[in-house]
């Protein structure tokens, strides 16, 4: 007899040791753009080839189910606008910035008149799908995030400017969607987090020390949720 579940489990392993492996190549020495607004050190470790510790088996079938859906938007904006040769858009774009240091895949770009609308797709479940939607909950990481793809967008000359950002949130538990708004102030935001980290680590070559609201910003990241927990000496961490 077969396990299907132990099967899938190797699958997942196999695919993140791939997607490491993709990684390690796409810009190497930049931080990432999907770490916008975390804990500073993240990107340190990052940039420096730290060690990062395995995945959990659980957090892997959650990080995949984003992929999929991912991969299912890819997949209907190429069958809906890839013959109308009026439409300028861009999909899984690897950009990257020499003067922030950093650099990751933008989800979603339409251009209209030299400016870009940027969006970028995210899952969550029902609980916190509701509250963003009702306004009661956050994200300023996810804001942040697609922010510096506006950003790279503009230096990388994709656009001259941007005229709308977005995060698209799909209800793992429902298949609901919505679109949430993101102000454009949001990209001075991202601008200046950026060159903050590049501040507190000497330029990525020095360790940031532990700092209210930076090292960590959220509680949250550290312990289960990050990937350099086994090595980070941050109170916050050693205390989870």
């Amino acid at each position: 007899m077969i396990n299907p579940i132990e099967i899938y489990n190797k699958f997942l392993l196999k695919k993140e040791k791939e997607n490491k492996a993709g990684r390690a190549k796409d810009n190497p020495d930049k931080m990432d753009a999907s770490s916008a607004g975390l804990c500073m050190r993240k990107h340190y470790f990052k940039t420096n080839g730290a060690e990062q510790k395995p995945t959990d088996i659980d957090s892997l079938r959650l990080m995949r189910l984003g992929t999929i859906v991912g991969n299912e938007l890819e997949n209907v904006m190429n069958d809906a606008l890839s013959d109308n040769l009026t439409i300028d858009y861009h999909q899984e774009l690897l950009l990257s910035s020499d003067k922030l240091k950093v650099g990751g895949h933008l989800d979603f770009m339409l251009v209209e008149d030299g400016k870009g609308y940027v969006y970028d797709w995210k899952t969550a479940k029902a609980f916190k799908y509701r509250s963003m939607k009702k306004g009661t909950s956050s994200a300023l990481n996810y804001e942040m995030q697609v922010a510096t793809y506006g950003l790279l967008a503009v230096e990388n000359g994709l656009c001259d400017s941007i005229a709308h950002l977005a995060l698209v949130y799909y209800n793992k538990d429902t298949s609901e969607m919505f679109e949430h708004p993101v102000p454009l102030s949001a990209m001075k935001q991202a601008e200046a987090y950026w060159k903050e980290v590049m501040v507190h680590s000497n330029n990525l070559t020095e360790e940031p020390p532990e700092m209210v609201n930076k090292v960590p910003v959220y509680n949250w990241e550290c312990g289960k949720y990050c990937n350099y927990s086994e090595i980070c000496t941050a109170a916050a961490n050693l205390a989870k």
